[in-house]
């Protein structure tokens, strides 16, 4: 891959937005930000009988069939970032610093990764199921030490380091010692995609180098990138920008003295290098999550959430990808796309016990509720 591929292109944007990529290819091999634990040196994962294990937790909504299938995990799970297995096996989720796998099958939660000086977080499995991509970084504090409830309290940064392992818990590899999150794969499952420091990296795990797209400067400035997500059939990713990278202050927010900032969300082609603005708005800058695609690549869902005390903007959108068309179906804590399907199932932000499962057909759609009686849900997967 060239080291020049992403030229700088006009947006056919209404807007008439610019934005110039400039790519820098960094060979990693070798070098300090690479961490490579020995398969032979790994932990053996453990293996615990849910039925056994005497404790409570929380409720994942797991859908299938248009059905709602509770199932409690751990009290201190991170509910946002449980994902199924392509073939449907293995719920992938992190609880108390370790990823662990759930077989629900078995009723068995095994530990993946039982790392006991990091915390791994945001799992995500590679388009053949056979790895996952995650964030780690070492134990700050007093993180490890249980709380009284039982469960660990997270002192240090959300997220951490791009990182990957094997299903059967061999190669645990960090991949560049950076503050990231929620890294994902490229559609051949060779790359690993993430955003970090107002740029976005492309991690070649065959050759180990690292492809670096930053924000340039066509027109008018565009000050961060990151948040991407590659299209499942297409050569593109789908990415955050903002024209602006000062995160406000909480006093700044609460005295409504913060600067809203042109943002919104755009594709970037990697055979053509052209970019193509999907939607803008304006807003207080934080980090945003990705966009998501459906299965073929027609659609994409973006989860616009308010910024903390901010309440503005918000909105479940979905955008044709083809006509750029727009539709708010809806306001999310959560949303995910059904992995083969064109449904989206989300959890609204005022109601916990509910999960709207909406049907497209083109850009036609229809929506239907399901309700968890048994309390509330703290996240979903499908």
């Amino acid at each position: 891959m060239s080291k020049s591929y992403i030229k700088r292109g006009q947006s056919r944007s209404r807007l008439a937005v610019t934005l110039a990529l400039i790519l820098l290819t960094v060979s990693l091999a070798g070098c300090a930000g690479e961490k490579q634990t020995p398969d032979n040196k790994l932990p053996k994962p453990e293996t615990r009988n849910q039925d056994s294990g005497g404790h409570t937790g929380a409720f994942l909504g797991s859908i299938r069939d248009e059905k709602l299938n509770p199932i409690e995990l751990p009290e201190g799970s991170f509910m946002l970032y449980c994902q199924w297995s392509p073939d449907g096996q293995w719920l992938a989720y992190s609880s108390n610093g370790d990823l662990f796998l759930y077989n629900a099958k078995k009723g068995q939660h095994r530990n993946l990764t039982n790392t006991p000086d990091r915390w791994e977080l945001m799992p995500f499995w590679s388009p053949d199921g056979t790895m996952l991509c995650f964030t780690s970084r070492p134990l700050y504090g007093s993180e490890g030490q249980p709380s009284p409830t039982g469960e660990w309290v997270m002192a240090g940064a959300w997220g951490g380091s791009p990182t990957v392992i094997n299903l059967d818990g061999t190669g645990y590899k960090v991949l560049e010692e950076e503050l990231v999150t929620n890294p994902g794969w490229s559609a051949d499952g060779q790359k690993v995609v993430y955003g970090h420091g107002g740029s976005i990296h492309l991690f070649d795990l065959k050759d180990r180098t690292v492809i670096k797209i930053t924000a340039g400067e066509v027109g008018r400035q565009v000050r961060y990138i990151g948040s991407p997500s590659w299209s499942p059939t297409n050569p593109e990713i789908a990415f955050f920008f903002s024209d602006d990278d000062r995160e406000p202050t909480r006093q700044e927010v609460m005295d409504n003295t913060a600067s809203p900032t042109r943002q919104g969300y755009a594709l970037l082609d990697l055979s053509t290098s052209k970019i193509k603005i999907l939607y803008t708005f304006e807003g207080l800058f934080i980090h945003r999550l990705p966009a998501l695609w459906n299965a073929d690549g027609s659609k994409l869902i973006l989860n616009i959430r308010p910024e903390g005390y901010a309440h503005w903007p918000e909105g479940l959108m979905v955008v044709n990808r083809q006509s750029g068309d727009v539709q708010k179906i809806g306001e999310a804590y959560q949303a995910i796309w059904e992995p083969g399907g064109s449904r989206v199932a989300y959890m609204s932000s005022d109601n916990y016990q509910i999960i709207n499962i909406v049907s497209f057909a083109g850009d036609n759609y229809t929506s239907k509720k399901l309700e968890n009686t048994n309390g509330f849900i703290k996240g979903i997967a499908w």
